[in-house]
């Protein structure tokens, strides 16, 4: 099963929560 749309998804989705990791981090940084 090859969905473009569910591609498209977890693209989407694996971003949004490597963009959380990296504000999170940036935000640990900037308290200490």
């Amino acid at each position: 099963m090859k969905n473009p749309v569910f591609l498209i998804i977890m693209c989407a989705v694996l971003l949004v929560a490597i963009a959380g990791l990296a504000i999170s981090s940036a935000r640990l940084v900037g308290l200490f």
